[in-house]
């Protein structure tokens, strides 16, 4: 049954978001720079006798809806706040509550909220300073009129907070400004100031009432392993892991969930259910605003026995926002490690997609961490299918074919009977999953030479049966150093796989992702040392382009950690996690930008945004024109001379049957070929001009054929397009 949790709201200006612009990386695939000898030996793979068994359980849907937070009783406080900064009415401590007018006082700030324009209404001030590091809560719901609320940091020059109209104050609108951090030692000064709705009642200023609570007190932060998913239609969600470290060690930690419908310039809606749980996964589903999305469930929650289901289906209003679970914790599920969602919007709105997940059961012969997936069958139930026979798996993704209609798990295995990390691959025929009996199930293994080779952080992308998985790849008689390698096909029945280096030199190379972009080409991201990379293959990860930086290390340190970094859909987006550079005792923020890597898809080393002739080599120019011999209008002449300016190149605007080139055709034109054919005469230029009759040829019968259309009403002059001049 689906979880009755509360989707809590808050704002998005308390994150800590950055925008950051992607390095390019437009060159050819080529060999790796300053790389090691990194010498693969040949790859071994197992196909296994699947032995799949499946169990199908029920959820309900519900409505979920945002709850107000409120907390603790109110300290008794005075009944109005001051004129302005300098005469500010101070909070002694939280919890607060006060009332009282804007009526009568001075306009003395103005703020631009949630993109809407600067008011001239009345506003008070209060002055807050938190003895220790605290989260607050500033709400005027209970409030007669429309409310804007401005928190400023130490002066009226620091703004650190803005909201006019919280969702979680309900109808009439009113403002609160939700989970705003606040250090301690430092004054921030809150205005309570108005707002109207294009004039309609009531006014933008009267009696308010000022709700503050105190949500933490807070030692250290940090967001964490963050999903990232774009429509391609300017609908954007980001969800990521929000940990809290309290003064008394202990810690609290929300999965939240942000939503953008102009293309991450600004995210209207952040929330999070009250579940814990971590490694949330998020993928659009068609380009129509709607997205599903999973998590991993803590311990605490039903024994991690649950698998979950977020359902956004509108980026800039959570009211209805979903979040759905099944309980298999009934048959003996517990502890799950991870999950991944792949989404696919082929089939009906029900069968949103499939997951990929690592948990352990009692049921039957029993599981320890073991490769699963679920899917829906219905418009409520959903089933679980798992392998038996390799426990023992660590981290999962998965992705959906949209032409074959297959599907492909990925999971790091650790083989018991070499101890050594395999690449495990499962795969599902997607349009078949609710025939009856099952759809068939294709599993491999696959390692790279030794017991002492590994491979592990599987990440997987496929497009028209090219298939590219990334993984750390170590061999233990090297030490310790990790490298990013490639195993790519082209075809889905993995006859056999190609084994490629991404990233292998001297230095660490950890947690890749992959991403289909277009055609053939895929984007690999990793980390190596305090910075992401990101490289690009052309040719369905057969080969890769030098790896270039994608964060910035001058000004922040990554973070390097298993998911510190997710792709969106056809690579356009990025998301990683980072600290204050060189900071290691800094809290833990996540940076989003966009991906501005230039793509050469026709090959010919010419970017695309640069590209002269799309899809042809820019290289090739027989006649010097500058133009490239694919996009020449008229080839062996200069195709940039255009005396009439009509978009025919002068060396290709002539009239058949013109032969002297005088721009009219009489007995003169005749009286040209005749020469020409008899007496060694010049040849028309170009030559098609003296081809009257279209035979594509220059002889007596077309000084005839001019003759007759000039004196005795022939037929006009013929230009054959099949000519060649």
């Amino acid at each position: 049954m689906k979880s009755n949790r509360s989707l809590i709201g808050v704002i998005a200006f308390a994150l800590a978001l950055c925008w950051a612009g992607i390095l390019t990386a437009g060159s050819s695939p080529n060999q790796i720079a300053n790389s090691k000898d990194l010498s693969l030996n040949s790859v071994s793979v197992e196909k296994f006798d699947v032995n799949v068994k499946t169990l199908t359980e029920v959820t309900e849907r519900h409505d979920m809806t945002a709850d107000k937070n409120n907390s603790g009783s109110m300290a008794q406080s005075p009944t109005q706040g001051g004129e302005d900064i300098s005469s500010a009415t101070v909070i002694p401590s939280m919890p607060y509550l006060d009332s009282g007018t804007t009526a009568g006082y001075a306009d003395d700030y103005q703020e631009v909220c949630d993109n809407e324009g600067l008011l001239n209404l009345p506003d008070v001030v209060y002055s807050y300073t938190p003895l220790r590091n605290e989260v607050v809560n500033i709400v005027t719901c209970e409030s007669s009129y429309f409310t804007r609320i401005f928190v400023y940091q130490g002066d009226a020059d620091t703004l650190v907070g803005c909201n006019r109209f919280a969702i979680q104050c309900g109808q009439p609108p009113r403002a609160g400004i939700y989970e705003l951090p606040m250090d301690s030692g430092k004054t921030y000064y809150i205005v309570v100031d108005g707002d109207d709705l294009g004039g309609a009642e009531p006014p933008g200023y009267g009696e308010y009432v000022l709700d503050c609570t105190r949500e933490a007190i807070v030692d250290d932060s940090a967001q964490v392993h963050p999903g990232y998913a774009d429509d391609g239609g300017g609908n954007v969600v980001l969800t990521y892991e929000d940990i809290i470290v309290f003064d008394d060690a202990s810690a609290d930690t929300m999965v939240m969930w942000m939503g953008s419908n102009d293309d991450a310039a600004s995210f209207a809606t952040v929330g999070g259910w009250s579940i814990s749980g971590g490694y949330p996964s998020v993928r659009a589903f068609g380009g129509n605003g709607q997205f599903y999305g999973t998590l991993v469930p803590g311990a605490g929650e039903f024994d991690g026995g649950h698998t979950y289901l977020i359902d956004i289906d509108n980026v800039a209003a959570m009211d209805n926002w979903g979040l759905f679970h099944w309980d298999w914790t009934q048959h003996g599920w517990h502890d799950m490690q991870m999950s991944a969602i792949a989404t696919d919007n082929q089939q009906a709105a029900w069968q949103w997609g499939m997951l990929s997940f690592i948990s352990s059961t009692t049921y039957g012969e029993g599981l320890t961490n073991a490769p699963h997936i679920s899917y829906p069958i219905s418009d409520g139930s959903a089933t679980i299918s798992w392998l038996i026979n390799v426990d023992g798996c660590a981290t999962t993704a998965i992705d959906i074919d949209p032409i074959t209609r297959r599907s492909y798990a990925v999971y790091d295995w650790l083989n018991p009977a070499t101890s050594t990390w395999e690449l495990l691959i499962r795969q599902d025929f997607v349009d078949s999953l609710l025939e009856d009996p099952g759809p068939g199930v294709n599993a491999w293994s696959f390692t790279v030479g030794g017991a002492l080779e590994h491979a592990q952080y599987p990440s997987v992308a496929v497009d028209n049966s090219n298939l590219v998985i990334v993984t750390e790849y170590w061999d233990e008689n090297s030490g310790d150093d990790r490298d990013i390698v490639c195993w790519s096909t082209s075809d889905s029945d993995i006859v056999s796989i190609n084994l490629s280096v991404i990233a292998g030199t001297i230095d660490n190379e950890r947690f890749p992702k992959v991403a289909h972009v277009t055609g053939n080409i895929f984007l690999c991201t990793f980390v190596r040392g305090d910075t992401l990379f990101q490289s690009l293959s052309y040719d369905a990860g057969v080969n890769w382009s030098t790896p270039e930086e994608a964060s910035d290390p001058s000004i922040e340190t990554l973070v390097s950690e298993y998911r510190t970094s997710d792709l969106t859909e056809a690579a356009s987006k990025m998301v990683w996690e980072w600290r204050i550079k060189d900071d290691l005792d800094s809290a833990i923020f996540i940076r989003i930008g966009n991906s501005s890597f230039v793509l050469d898809s026709d090959g010919d080393g010419v970017n695309d945004d640069l590209d002269v002739c799309p899809g042809f080599d820019d290289n090739l120019d027989d006649d010097g024109d500058g133009v490239p011999d694919g996009c020449d209008i008229c080839p062996g002449y200069d195709d940039t001379i255009d005396t009439d300016t009509d978009g025919i190149p002068d060396g290709c605007d002539w009239k058949c049957g013109d032969a002297n080139g005088d721009e009219s055709i009489n007995v003169g034109d005749a009286v040209y070929m005749i020469n020409f054919v008899f007496k060694s005469g010049a040849m028309p230029d170009p030559p098609g001009r003296g081809d009257a009759n279209g035979d594509c040829s220059l002889n007596v019968g077309d000084a005839v054929y001019l003759i007759n259309f000039v004196f005795k009403s022939g037929p006009d002059p013929i230009c054959n397009p099949a000519c060649v001049w």
